[in-house]
């Protein structure tokens, strides 16, 4: 072999052991930046994270109260659905009673109006069969009933063409609302725990 090869062979292994121990020297130094800059951002975190903290706690106060109005707002929208779906009947109970409070003097006489569960029963007199018919029929035009039927029609003894009659009305409960005096109590109750403290 020739001697500059060899020279040029040396030169090139200590090119490369300083290029490793530089690169060591270099690891080794990033690794010691890091130990010795870790204690620095582990106190920058536990800074930051002490504020937020004492931001949260600052802020349970205000979100326990907000949780406690929003679980009264929810009980209470509840409350009203409730009252809603028992005020049905009676709401629409009266609104029977004044359609046969003006169907007065046509010829049918009431007896009797009782309330069975979700249903209303009719006892009634009228002068002829084709008249209950026809009061049967205005009474299913009332807004909030489903279905009148006459569940029982018999001719009144030493009368000629009177008829007593039994009638079912049967009322339709998902389209009835709530009155308005309601809906006025609870927007005063809604508001009055909003500003509850």
């Amino acid at each position: 072999m020739l001697p500059h090869r060899q020279q040029a062979a040396r030169r090139l292994r200590r090119r490369r052991l300083a290029e490793c121990a530089s690169s060591a020297l270099l690891g080794v130094g990033a690794a010691l930046a890091c130990n010795a800059l870790g204690p620095f951002e582990m106190a920058r975190l536990t800074e930051r994270r002490a504020k937020l903290e004492a931001t949260w706690s600052s802020l349970a106060g205000p979100l326990a109260q907000y949780r406690q109005l929003g679980s009264r707002f929810n009980d209470e929208r509840q409350h009203v659905a409730l009252s809603a779906q028992f005020a049905a009947p009676r709401t629409v109970l009266l609104k029977v009673v004044d359609a046969l409070a003006g169907e007065a003097g046509d010829g049918v006489a009431l007896h009797r109006l009782q309330q069975h569960g979700d249903s209303f029963e009719l006892k009634a007199r009228a002068v002829n069969s084709a008249t209950a018919a026809a009061w049967v029929g205005r009474l299913e035009r009332v807004r909030g009933i489903d279905h009148a039927e006459i569940a029982e029609l018999r001719l009144v003894d030493g009368h000629d063409h009177a008829v007593e009659l039994d009638v079912r009305l049967r009322p339709r409960l998902d389209g009835v609302e709530p009155s308005q005096a309601a809906d006025a109590a609870q927007q005063r109750r809604v508001r009055e725990a909003r500003s509850r403290p």
